[in-house]
């Protein structure tokens, strides 16, 4: 009952003729491009082009392969495009599994983006108490844009992406230190 599958839940025949529902409470798989099903891989891997991209995830994640450009994070679902970018010249990334690691975006400073099933995860690493007095960390500015979206802060400081109908396609929380 392939019709039936989500990324969370899927739904056997049994042979007396009904039917079960195994579901979960995160997603299991994801839909390739193909239409078929395959199990979550936030695994990073290194595509043709220099970007780096997951195996399967539920939204499509691809990260920058490093250089200038301001596109660092872009995210698809459902056909609709989440861009974020720094506007600094990035390293290339250390891929290490779910990780890549942008060394020294900043002096002692690195950048490591986690994947996740369904987004990802952002974190400077200061390496040093020197490097922590750099003023350039008191405000991080990223660029937020969208194909198909609505984009608008939220009241505590992160944001949100709606689609045409106002439904929440992607959302932010504020960043913490």
């Amino acid at each position: 009952m392939d019709a039936a599958t989500t990324e969370w839940s899927k739904v056997f025949a049994n042979p007396d003729g009904t039917f079960t529902q195994e579901m979960n409470a995160a997603p299991v798989r994801a839909q390739k491009g193909d239409g078929t099903w395959a199990p979550i891989d936030s695994t990073l891997v290194r595509e043709s082009d220099g970007s780096v991209q997951t195996k399967n995830t539920t939204a499509a994640l691809a990260l920058s392969g490093g250089g200038s450009g301001d596109k660092l994070v872009t995210l698809e679902d459902d056909g609709h495009k989440l861009q974020l970018g720094r506007p600094t010249v990035l390293p290339e990334p250390l891929l290490d599994g779910s990780t890549a690691t942008y060394a020294g975006v900043l002096p002692d400073v690195d950048l490591k983006m986690t994947a996740l099933d369904s987004g990802y995860t952002s974190v400077l690493v200061v390496k040093t108490a020197k490097a922590a007095q750099n003023p350039a960390l008191a405000t991080i500015r990223m660029t937020v844009s969208g194909t198909g979206l609505d984009i608008a802060p939220t009241a505590d400081g992160g944001f949100v992406a709606r689609n045409g109908d106002g439904t929440p396609v992607f959302e932010s929380p504020v960043g913490r230190m």
